[in-house]
């Protein structure tokens, strides 16, 4: 499922420059807070 969403400059910089996966990095996330 492809999905769009909006998140700060600097934040997208800062993940870009290192290296952060942000599909990877959400579906953790999603996983988590369903897990709780």
């Amino acid at each position: 499922v492809k999905k769009t969403l909006t998140i700060p400059s600097w934040l997208n910089d800062r993940a870009i420059s290192m290296g952060i996966n942000f599909s990877q990095v959400l579906q953790e996330a999603l996983l988590s807070k369903i897990q709780a």
